[in-house]
C-alpha cells in the first residue's frame, strides 16, 4: 500500500499488508495521514474507501483515479469487442 503526496510528489507512507480488507485500509491510512493536512483523497475504484474516507477524513474530497478509469473502460471495450480482455505489451527483442 501506498500514500502519495500529489503536490510534493513523495511517498508519505508505503508497506505491504497481509490483506486489503477494509480495517487494514483504514489503519494504514489513519496512520499515515494522521496531523497532515489532507484536502482531497484520490483512489481506485476499490468501493471499501468510500465509507473509509467519508467516516475517517470529514470534508476531504475523495476522487477516483482517472489512469483506473481509463483501464477498466479499456477492458470492458475490449470484452464487449470479443478481444482478449488483457493487453499484452510487446517487449524489446534482445539480440
Amino acid at each position: 500500500m501506498t500514500l502519495l503526496d500529489a503536490v510534493y510528489a513523495y511517498a508519505i507512507k508505503e508497506e505491504v499488508r497481509e490483506n486489503k480488507q477494509s480495517d487494514t485500509i483504514k489503519s494504514f491510512m489513519v496512520e499515515g495521514l494522521k496531523n497532515k493536512p489532507v484536502q482531497a483523497i484520490v483512489t481506485d475504484f476499490d468501493p471499501k474507501y468510500s465509507d473509509i474516507i467519508k467516516n475517517n477524513f470529514i470534508g476531504v474530497h475523495h476522487q477516483y483515479c482517472v489512469g483506473h478509469f481509463n483501464d477498466i473502460m479499456d477492458d470492458d471495450l475490449r470484452k464487449a469487442a470479443g478481444l482478449n480482455i488483457k493487453r499484452r505489451k510487446n517487449f524489446q527483442k534482445i539480440i
